[in-house]
């Protein structure tokens, strides 16, 4: 499976869990459908890195987004701040960015 990297902003968004958004469609890039992490909830296991930290998460779709959740601890690993508050499309933004590579 091809190694995928990309830049992308944190955003703190439903309930404040920080995300960041995914550039692509999973499905399409790797031609592979999501598996069933639980009952209300399907994605795409990855095992990847922030900012050269490892981590293994999975990218979940939402209102037409697909995203990688970015917990505490990782965003305290990766050295990326907590999120400022900006009002965006019902999320917040930040200015801190992160660098991400994951395969599937």
């Amino acid at each position: 499976m091809e190694k995928v990297r990309f830049q992308a902003e944190l955003i703190e968004g439903h309930k404040g869990v920080t995300v960041v958004l995914v550039p692509f469609d999973p499905e399409q890039r790797w031609s592979r459908k999501p598996v069933r992490l639980d009952p209300r909830r399907h994605g795409w296991l990855i095992i990847g890195s922030a900012n050269g930290v490892a981590f293994e998460g999975y990218i979940g779709q939402r209102w037409n987004r697909f995203f990688i959740v970015i917990d505490s601890g990782l965003r305290k690993a990766a050295k990326v701040q907590s999120c400022q508050r900006r009002s965006w499309r019902h999320a917040r933004e930040s200015s801190a960015a992160i660098g991400l590579s994951f395969v599937l």
